[in-house]
């Protein structure tokens, strides 16, 4: 898990957000100039729930996988409020933006690029052992 150092993965994660609003908005002064475009090609892994019982567990990991980004780039730009809330229950950490960071993330990219390879089946954790998703509720299987 990047930066190679565990614990730190939603640091790290958001440090990128930032990076790349910080980069898109540096590219404005030459946008005109040189006609270019910046954007981010997102990785994602489609979360199908094994039962609709399990449906609540694979939307909060599609939240983690793709949502994370999506949702500061493309919509609101805020993390979503259930993968907030499922890093909350966990116990970690993840840093909240400002009110003027949240307006600045909006719309900071020129395209939508998606990276997808497989989709797993999530479902609910019933046990202690429930794999690196247990803290938050559900397993992959």
């Amino acid at each position: 898990m990047a930066p190679g150092i565990r614990g730190k993965r939603w640091e790290a994660r958001h440090n990128t957000v930032l990076a790349h609003v910080k980069a898109y908005r540096r590219y404005d002064k030459y946008r005109n100039s040189q006609n270019g475009q910046v954007g981010i090609t997102l990785h994602s892994i489609w979360s199908e729930p094994e039962t609709d019982g399990d449906a609540p567990a694979a939307n909060l990991v599609m939240d983690f996988e793709l949502g994370f980004w999506a949702e500061v780039f493309y919509g609101s730009g805020d993390y979503p409020a259930a993968l907030k809330e499922g890093i909350r229950q966990s116990g970690e950490i993840l840093k909240e933006f400002s009110e003027e960071e949240i307006r600045g993330n909006v719309g900071t990219s020129d395209f939508f690029g998606l990276n997808h390879y497989t989709t797993r089946i999530i479902r609910l954790c019933k046990s202690g052992d429930c794999g690196p998703y247990g803290a938050y509720g559900f397993e992959v299987k």
